[in-house]
Protein backbone atom coordinates (compact mmCIF):
# COMPACT_ATOMS: atom_id res chain seq x y z
CA UNK A 1 0.00 0.00 0.00
CA UNK A 2 3.04 2.21 1.10
CA UNK A 3 4.54 1.83 -2.67
CA UNK A 4 1.39 2.19 -4.15
CA UNK A 5 0.74 5.67 -2.56
CA UNK A 6 4.58 6.52 -3.63
CA UNK A 7 4.04 5.64 -6.83
CA UNK A 8 0.51 7.77 -7.23
CA UNK A 9 2.22 10.57 -5.21
CA UNK A 10 5.19 10.39 -8.24
CA UNK A 11 2.72 10.85 -11.02
CA UNK A 12 0.47 13.79 -9.68
CA UNK A 13 3.93 15.49 -9.43
CA UNK A 14 5.24 18.38 -11.95
CA UNK A 15 6.50 17.47 -14.87
CA UNK A 16 10.84 17.94 -15.15
CA UNK A 17 10.41 19.53 -18.35
CA UNK A 18 8.23 21.04 -20.72
CA UNK A 19 8.25 21.63 -24.27
CA UNK A 20 6.39 23.65 -26.30
CA UNK A 21 6.49 24.25 -30.32
CA UNK A 22 4.69 27.04 -32.37
CA UNK A 23 4.55 26.82 -36.15
CA UNK A 24 5.79 29.37 -38.34
CA UNK A 25 2.04 30.41 -39.32
CA UNK A 26 0.61 29.89 -36.04
CA UNK A 27 2.88 32.83 -34.51
CA UNK A 28 2.15 36.90 -34.69
CA UNK A 29 1.96 38.31 -37.74
CA UNK A 30 5.31 40.30 -36.73
CA UNK A 31 7.18 37.04 -36.36
CA UNK A 32 6.94 36.92 -33.07
CA UNK A 33 6.78 33.54 -31.36
CA UNK A 34 5.24 33.95 -27.53
CA UNK A 35 5.82 31.02 -24.86
CA UNK A 36 4.77 30.94 -21.54
CA UNK A 37 7.13 29.35 -18.95
CA UNK A 38 6.33 28.17 -15.47
CA UNK A 39 9.20 28.86 -13.73
CA UNK A 40 7.43 28.53 -10.08
CA UNK A 41 9.46 26.47 -8.04
CA UNK A 42 11.62 29.06 -6.09
CA UNK A 43 14.34 26.04 -4.78
CA UNK A 44 14.64 24.85 -8.45
CA UNK A 45 16.97 25.64 -11.14
CA UNK A 46 15.86 25.72 -15.00
CA UNK A 47 17.51 25.22 -18.43
CA UNK A 48 15.95 26.80 -21.35
CA UNK A 49 16.67 25.41 -24.40
CA UNK A 50 15.56 26.67 -27.84
CA UNK A 51 15.10 24.47 -31.00
CA UNK A 52 13.64 24.83 -34.56
CA UNK A 53 13.92 23.57 -37.89
CA UNK A 54 14.67 24.77 -41.43
CA UNK A 55 12.38 24.33 -44.20
CA UNK A 56 14.45 23.97 -47.59
CA UNK A 57 17.90 24.73 -46.39
CA UNK A 58 20.15 25.14 -43.52
CA UNK A 59 20.35 28.33 -41.90
CA UNK A 60 23.28 28.97 -40.23
CA UNK A 61 24.49 31.88 -37.25
CA UNK A 62 20.39 32.45 -36.53
CA UNK A 63 20.01 35.60 -35.02
CA UNK A 64 16.96 35.83 -32.57
CA UNK A 65 15.56 39.11 -30.61
CA UNK A 66 14.82 38.07 -27.18
CA UNK A 67 12.05 39.35 -24.81
CA UNK A 68 11.95 38.16 -21.17
CA UNK A 69 9.05 39.28 -18.89
CA UNK A 70 9.14 38.41 -15.33
CA UNK A 71 5.71 37.77 -13.38
CA UNK A 72 5.90 41.03 -11.76
CA UNK A 73 5.83 42.87 -15.03
CA UNK A 74 9.87 43.46 -15.11
CA UNK A 75 11.19 42.72 -18.59
CA UNK A 76 14.83 42.65 -20.63
CA UNK A 77 15.80 41.67 -23.82
CA UNK A 78 18.92 40.49 -25.88
CA UNK A 79 19.97 39.15 -28.76
CA UNK A 80 21.13 35.68 -29.15
CA UNK A 81 22.23 33.22 -32.04
CA UNK A 82 21.65 29.85 -32.72
CA UNK A 83 25.11 28.19 -34.55
CA UNK A 84 23.32 26.27 -37.66
CA UNK A 85 19.62 25.27 -37.82
CA UNK A 86 19.14 22.29 -39.83
CA UNK A 87 15.80 20.78 -42.08
CA UNK A 88 16.11 17.17 -39.38
CA UNK A 89 16.33 20.25 -36.62
CA UNK A 90 18.38 21.62 -34.11
CA UNK A 91 18.62 22.65 -30.55
CA UNK A 92 20.80 24.43 -28.52
CA UNK A 93 20.66 25.83 -24.41
CA UNK A 94 19.57 28.87 -24.04
CA UNK A 95 20.48 29.99 -20.45
CA UNK A 96 21.50 27.14 -17.43
CA UNK A 97 20.80 27.59 -14.31
CA UNK A 98 18.34 29.62 -13.92
CA UNK A 99 16.80 30.61 -10.40
CA UNK A 100 14.06 32.16 -10.29
CA UNK A 101 14.22 32.88 -6.49
CA UNK A 102 11.60 35.72 -5.11
CA UNK A 103 10.43 35.82 -9.07
CA UNK A 104 9.23 32.54 -9.32
CA UNK A 105 6.00 32.03 -11.55
CA UNK A 106 5.30 32.28 -14.95
CA UNK A 107 7.31 34.21 -17.29
CA UNK A 108 7.02 34.97 -20.68
CA UNK A 109 9.30 34.70 -23.39
CA UNK A 110 8.95 36.40 -26.77
CA UNK A 111 11.35 35.20 -29.57
CA UNK A 112 11.86 36.66 -32.81
CA UNK A 113 14.27 35.53 -35.61
CA UNK A 114 15.87 37.22 -37.80
CA UNK A 115 15.12 35.75 -40.75
CA UNK A 116 12.91 35.51 -44.18
CA UNK A 117 9.54 33.90 -43.48
CA UNK A 118 9.49 30.80 -44.92
CA UNK A 119 12.83 29.89 -43.81
CA UNK A 120 11.79 27.95 -40.68
CA UNK A 121 9.27 25.83 -39.54
CA UNK A 122 8.41 27.18 -36.24
CA UNK A 123 10.83 27.62 -32.83
CA UNK A 124 10.66 25.88 -29.84
CA UNK A 125 11.53 26.18 -26.41
CA UNK A 126 12.15 23.20 -24.01
CA UNK A 127 12.16 24.01 -20.14
CA UNK A 128 13.49 21.48 -18.04
CA UNK A 129 13.60 21.70 -13.94
CA UNK A 130 15.88 20.28 -11.30
CA UNK A 131 15.28 20.25 -7.68
CA UNK A 132 18.29 21.61 -5.26
CA UNK A 133 18.62 21.32 -1.68
CA UNK A 134 21.56 22.85 -0.81
CA UNK A 135 21.59 25.77 -3.61
CA UNK A 136 24.02 23.53 -5.92
CA UNK A 137 23.28 21.20 -9.00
Amino acid sequence: LCLISSALLCACSEPLSSYQFVREGECGPDGVYVFHLPLSDSLAVYDVSLYSSAVNSKVENLEILSRWIAPDGESFSETVYMKQVGKKGSREIYRSAIKPGSRCGEWILSLKPVVERGRLSGMGVICSKETVEDGTR
